[in-house]
């Protein structure tokens, strides 16, 4: 992957941040067995744990930037993130295609749907890290406002009631909502792979804030929804969507169409990011191949399957099925970073 520009803490942070909160706009409750009250304990407990799981690797890559790239079996290694990144960007695809074809456009084909947004991430993914970094700031920034309007909307019909106390609630439940949150979280893995991004020894600090704020703001719009719909958010398809169209300001009628715009922004985010990533990987198995060319057939490869998959059974179990999550984060983001560390050590020995 390049290594010739950097970015700052902040646009790393943002960037990942952003593309974590595409994961709450397509929240379902249909395929949770938590209540809200539990979703919103275990988000706050995803905080530390979040940090936890990123440690390993942010340890590891603090210390030696180019691990991945400067290792024996990295062409083994290079395959497993590339799978990794590709099997997110096909849930991506079929959360954003379940989420638009069942709350928004309901009569619309999916590949109607699809092909804007892939054709549009593929672009993005092409201008680099960079420009999406500087891209992600000024969204950030629409999707801070959207946020601070969604409170002071929302604050007339909240009502602290709705939230059960801390000691009566079920803690098996809100650890295995943590766990849950936690494994919606695939930005954990690749953050340490932008150390040779960062400026030196900034990767660790990096982690801490990024698992502060994504994990801060999955609390706060779970805490809005628990606040203002209670029990009553079990019988809500999508509560956060649902939130948003309830609300009004003013004049403003149809905050829900501001949101929408908002959070489909988000999922070109998350498509371009992992889209950058696949790229990257895959750059090294074929270096003579043109970035722009690999960037197109990955999308439309994607693109394809996801279309393909499409209101099917098995689209639904890939999309939320939480053993498929805890899988890809879970246990990548530790056996991968030890896998790279151990075997560039072996090869260190062997010289």
């Amino acid at each position: 992957m390049n290594q010739d520009s950097r970015i700052s803490l902040w646009q790393v942070v943002l960037l990942l941040c952003l593309s974590r909160m595409f994961s709450v706009m397509t929240m379902c409750m249909v395929y949770t067995s938590f209540t809200i009250q539990e979703m919103f304990y275990g988000a706050l407990l995803a905080i530390p744990l979040a940090f936890l799981v990123f440690l390993p690797g942010g340890l590891l890559f603090q210390k030696r930037p180019r691990l991945l790239l400067d290792n024996r079996l990295k062409g083994v290694w290079m395959t497993g993130y590339f799978l990794l990144a590709v099997g997110w960007l096909l849930m991506t695809l079929l959360h954003l295609d379940f989420f638009l074809g069942n709350a928004v456009f309901l009569q619309a084909p999916s590949i109607a749907l699809l092909w804007p947004a892939v054709l549009a991430g593929c672009w993005c993914a092409y201008q680099g890290l960079e420009g999406l970094a500087r891209y992600g700031s000024i969204l950030f920034f629409f999707f801070a406002l959207s946020v601070l309007l969604l409170i002071c909307t929302a604050v007339p019909q909240m009502s602290p009631a709705r939230l059960d106390p801390v000691t009566t609630v079920d803690w098996k439940n809100i650890w295995a909502a943590a766990s849950n949150s936690l494994f919606q979280n695939p930005e954990l893995i690749f953050l340490p792979l932008l150390a040779p991004r960062l400026a030196e020894g900034k990767l660790i600090k990096a982690g801490v804030w990024y698992c502060l704020l994504s994990g801060g703001l999955v609390a706060l719009l779970f805490g809005l929804v628990c606040f203002t719909f209670g029990d009553f958010t079990t019988n809500i398809v999508y509560p956060v969507y649902s939130l948003s169209a309830a609300m009004q300001v003013g004049f403003l009628q149809r905050l829900d169409a501001v949101y929408m715009a908002i959070w489909v922004m988000l999922a070109l985010f998350r498509i371009s990011i992992l889209l950058w990533f696949a790229k990257g990987f895959l750059i090294h198995a074929a270096p003579k191949r043109r970035p722009l060319s690999l960037i197109f057939f990955l999308g439309g490869l994607v693109l394809a399957v996801s279309w393909l998959l499409s209101g099917s059974l098995l689209s639904n179990q890939l999309a939320y099925n939480p053993w498929v999550m805890v899988g890809t984060v879970g246990v990548s983001a530790l056996v991968f970073p030890m896998g790279t560390w151990l075997s560039r050590r072996k090869e260190g020995k062997a010289q």
